[in-house]
């Protein structure tokens, strides 16, 4: 996000102390980005390349087509322009305006919930969550897919058992609401079930966890350790308010 703190947060000092062959990618904010710094360092070639996304001037009622900065990084060879639009998608634009769900109440017909997740079952698991889920979610098709760690090592924040043999169950759509049901009842159950079989579900999925249960699926303790070597003064949202909170 842009704050007071974050404003600037790569400024000419950051950039000097880049390698030649770094890559800046911005799509958080363009001002967390040092406008003059990123010009310089770009033009003067001080790293490799640059891919910008969020900018310093949007449109609005009195300008309608602004130079997206005071300088014309579209000129130069090393940096990729996109418009920052990918929120405006027709699936974005549903979920933002919930136009179906005003139709289907004029309509009387029940709200529907969006179910989008990505889960990881053990496979000795997987027949009893498929049940589960054809019982009580009701969609279909689903997305199979095998895994299998194979570094002993493993992955500190999102703690698979290495040479354990897991399935990949991907579903993608919406739930109806019985009467007396809220946003997030089904969404809250596969979460629950999950949990209960030994699986974990991936952070791209829409999330409903209580800040006890996510830390205590994702590692909590490794992760608050990095965000104090990584970022003291806590100028940036946590894993938690970014995944659940959608900040």
């Amino acid at each position: 996000p842009l704050t007071e703190d974050t404003r600037g947060l790569i400024d000419r000092d950051a950039f000097a102390r880049m390698k030649p062959s770094a890559l800046l990618v911005n799509v958080a904010r363009g001002e967390v980005v040092d406008e003059e710094a990123l010009w310089n360092a770009m033009s003067e070639g001080q790293i490799g390349g640059a891919l910008i996304d969020t900018w310093y001037t949007y449109p609005t009622l009195a300008a309608p087509n602004p130079k997206p900065s005071r300088f014309p990084f579209e000129t130069l060879p090393n940096v990729r322009c996109t418009p920052h639009i990918s929120a405006w998608t027709e699936g974005m634009m549903e979920r933002r305006y919930k136009v179906t769900d005003s139709v289907n109440a004029r309509l009387g017909r029940p709200m529907r919930e969006p179910v989008i997740q990505d889960v990881e079952i053990p496979v000795e698991r997987l027949a009893e969550f498929l049940e589960f889920f054809h019982h009580e979610i009701r969609i279909n098709p689903v997305w199979l897919c095998p895994l299998r760690l194979r570094s002993r090592q493993g992955w500190p924040l999102y703690p698979l058992e290495p040479e354990r043999l897991y399935v990949n169950v991907g579903f993608w759509s919406t739930v109806p609401l019985r009467p007396g049901e809220t946003d997030g009842t089904y969404n809250r159950l596969i979460e629950r079930t999950v949990a209960e079989m030994g699986g974990h579900k991936s952070l791209y999925s829409t999330s409903y966890y209580e800040p006890d249960e996510f830390w205590k699926n994702y590692n909590g303790t490794v992760y608050h350790e990095l965000k104090r070597e990584y970022d003291p003064d806590g100028r940036l949202p946590d894993l938690y308010a970014k995944c659940v909170r959608g900040r």
